[in-house]
C-alpha cells in the first residue's frame, strides 16, 4: 500500500494546514468532510487516518460524526482537538464541559503516563477525563 494519509475535516482552521505540512514530508494527503467516511472502502487506500479539529464539542447534541464505528476502521486513527474528543466519546471516554475555552497552547498532562487509566487533557471545547 503507498503511504497516504486520510484527514477528515470537522472544521479546524488548521486542516489544511496539517495537510500541507504532511505533502512536505513526501507523503500524499487527502482532505474530506466527515460524510465521505460513508463506508470503509473509502479508507481502504490510506494508510492513516486524521479527525481534524473544529469549532465543536462532542457534547453539543448536533456535532458533527461520521458514518463509520471508529472500531471498524483498519487502520491507525489520530484525533486532534475535535477529533480526539470524537475519538474518546466512540471508546466510551468521559467528557466533561470546561469552565474555560482555550485556544493555542494548553498544559495537559498525562496521569501516571503510559499505565494509567485516567488521562486529563484541555482543549478548545472540553475536557477528557478518563478512558474507561
Amino acid at each position: 500500500m503507498t503511504k497516504s494519509v486520510l484527514i477528515i475535516d470537522f472544521g479546524s482552521q488548521y486542516t489544511h494546514l496539517i495537510g500541507r505540512k504532511i505533502r512536505e514530508l513526501g507523503i500524499y494527503a487527502e482532505i474530506y468532510p466527515p460524510k465521505y467516511l460513508n463506508n470503509v472502502t473509502n479508507i481502504l487506500n490510506h494508510s492513516v487516518l486524521i479527525l481534524s479539529g473544529g469549532p465543536d464539542s462532542v457534547l453539543n447534541k448536533n456535532s458533527p460524526s461520521i458514518d463509520i464505528p471508529l472500531h471498524q476502521i483498519p487502520i491507525p486513527i489520530l484525533g486532534i482537538c475535535y477529533g480526539f474528543q470524537y475519538i474518546s466519546k466512540e471508546f466510551e471516554g468521559v467528557i466533561e464541559k470546561s469552565n474555560q475555552r482555550e485556544y493555542g497552547k494548553t498544559l495537559s498532562r498525562l496521569v501516571n503516563q503510559i499505565f494509567s487509566k485516567i488521562l486529563i487533557l484541555n482543549n478548545r471545547c472540553g475536557c477528557l477525563m478518563e478512558i474507561v
